[in-house]
């Protein structure tokens, strides 16, 4: 759903219908939180649980070859170190 579509729901029944903005991240790290408000602010939450772990990075390529071969070093150097979870963040259509 889109927020359209949560203000079309609201428009049918104000009267029982409220709306609750959920403001706290539990999931991020805080490096991940702050890096995100750089790129994000208006959709950014303004709280976070306070974990670290380590500063995110953009890097662009011009090949997606490039690319390609970087994402599966860095995937293999997480699970060298035993990450659970790995995540990773493209433009689509590449």
């Amino acid at each position: 759903m889109n927020v359209g579509d949560y203000n079309n729901i609201y428009n049918i029944s104000k009267n029982d219908t409220c709306i609750i903005n959920l403001t706290k991240t539990y999931r991020s790290t805080t490096e991940i939180t702050k890096f995100a408000r750089k790129l994000l602010p208006e959709n950014i939450s303004d709280e976070y649980v306070e974990r670290h772990g380590d500063e995110p990075s953009l890097i662009n390529f011009n090949h997606k070859d490039d690319m390609n071969k970087k994402l599966v070093e860095e995937i293999k150097n997480y699970q060298e170190k035993n990450y659970k979870s790995i995540g990773i963040i493209t433009k689509t259509g590449l």
